[in-house]
């Protein structure tokens, strides 16, 4: 009976211990278990932190990809108008050479017609000499009676009209070739004085050429005109010379003059 208790308090004392120890690992458990949820609701806390981050993340992605987006169709615009403007520079580039290219061909085309004008400058120059430009007109004296004299006396036509080429000398009264060729020659002359004879004669290079007188048997105007077409060489001259014992007469209505020009040169 008494053996019988032992062995039944000894399991119990058995149990007791098995219950304790039990108990200790249940107790480990729900300790390990609340160390586990301390660590869980740890991670969830790193998670959600890390989701943030990672929304955070996204959105910058996104704005990166919309910029991203926005460049591309920048550029997209950006290389039509540089295509386009590519396309303008290659026509202008085209123009451009064409109008170097007509250029070229007008300065050819104008450079020939000028050498060819020059030539027929030249041929027409050499076959038809320059015509100098000679033309005078004089008029004798504003004084009235010139004469008799006791000798022949060369006539100075003092008022000049006209003297393109510069080739009468009012100081000498004679006219000088400024180029050979044919010139025409003419006179007026004027008489007033009664029984004083009127005349002149016309002298190259002091050989008479012509000679013209009238008779004055009373007083008035009388007139001689007379003209000669003479060939004359360079530096040829010509004078008017008034005979000895004779008279003329001018005023200033210009009534005796001499006057020429060239016809053509040669």
């Amino acid at each position: 009976m008494g053996g019988g208790q032992s062995a039944g308090e000894s399991q119990a004392e058995e149990q007791k211990t098995e219950n304790a120890a039990m108990k200790a690992r249940v107790t480990a458990s729900e300790n390990q278990l609340q160390i586990n949820k301390s660590k869980i609701q740890e991670l969830e806390s790193k998670n959600a932190v890390q989701a943030a981050e990672v929304s955070a993340l996204e959105t910058r992605l996104s704005t990166s990809e919309s910029q991203v987006e926005k460049l591309k169709t920048e550029n997209t615009a950006q290389a039509d108008e540089v295509s386009a403007l590519e396309t303008r520079l290659n026509k202008s580039e085209s123009m451009l050479e064409e109008l170097r290219t007509e250029s070229t061909a007008r300065a050819a085309e104008l450079s020939a017609r000028l050498s060819a004008s020059e030539s027929q400058m030249e041929e027409l120059k050499r076959m038809n000499p320059e015509r100098p430009k000679v033309a005078f007109y004089t008029a004798l004296t504003d004084a009235g009676y010139i004469g008799p004299f006791n000798t022949d006396t060369t006539l100075k036509y003092s008022n000049v009209y006209t003297n393109i080429g510069d080739s009468y000398d009012p100081t000498t009264g004679f006219f000088t070739a400024p180029a050979k060729g044919v010139y025409y020659l003419r006179f007026t002359l004027c008489g007033l004085r009664g029984e004083v004879n009127m005349g002149v004669y016309m002298s190259k290079n002091n050989e008479k050429v012509m000679y013209n007188v009238e008779r004055k048997e009373k007083d008035g105007f009388t007139y001689i005109s007379n003209a000669v077409t003479l060939e004359l060489e360079e530096k040829d001259w010509i004078h008017m010379s008034l005979p000895s014992g004779m008279a003329i007469y001018d005023n200033d209505f210009n009534q005796s003059t001499f006057s020429g020009f060239l016809l053509f040169p040669m």
